[in-house]
């Protein structure tokens, strides 16, 4: 707060104001928010390509192990956890297929070959394709946690499958 000799009751500092350049403020704001969640996007983006690694990993052992269990006598039901996991194996491995994603910042022939007239409407032009970035990136995103949720599902189908089944074996043959 600040306070003139004139006018003894003190001021609040509240920074740009409607008539005083709020509009450009908030679009360099929106466009700074926006970079900021693109970003954070492409790290959700490389944690789901993480996680797609490590599914594939346990699921192809893991359907190795039920392969060469199934093919002991009386086992052959191991085939059906084996199915699960190769499907987790397949489901995580669409998370690699080939997918755009939106990146943090624009392009410099753009900027510079601009049609508009003021830095407002230019900032705010960057900060509308920011956010088609990012509703596109959601997209995105969105799709991957659907197949990483199946695979992780099927993952767990596969293991409860084969105990079940394995508890069952041994009360039934023993």
């Amino acid at each position: 707060m600040t306070q003139d000799a004139q006018n003894p009751i003190p001021t609040i500092e509240v920074g740009q104001t409607a008539g005083d350049g709020l509009t450009l403020w908030c679009a360099k704001e929106a466009l700074r928010q926006g970079e900021l969640r693109i970003a954070s996007q492409q790290t959700a983006y490389a944690n789901f390509m993480a996680r797609a690694n490590a599914c594939i990993g346990w699921s192809v052992t893991l359907t190795a192990a039920f392969c060469a269990g199934s093919t002991q006598p009386n086992m052959h039901w191991f085939i059906f956890p084996a199915l699960f996991t190769t499907g987790a194996a397949f489901l995580s491995a669409a998370v690699f297929c080939s997918r755009k994603m939106g990146v943090p910042g624009d392009i410099p022939d753009y900027i510079m070959n601009t049609e508009y007239q003021t830095e407002l409407e230019v900032t705010q032009t960057l900060a509308m394709r920011c956010q088609r970035d990012i509703n596109f990136n959601n997209s995105v995103i969105k799709e991957l946690k659907e197949y990483m949720d199946m695979a992780f599902i099927l993952l767990a189908i596969s293991t409860l499958t084969a105990a079940i089944l394995a508890a069952a074996h041994h009360f039934l043959f023993t």
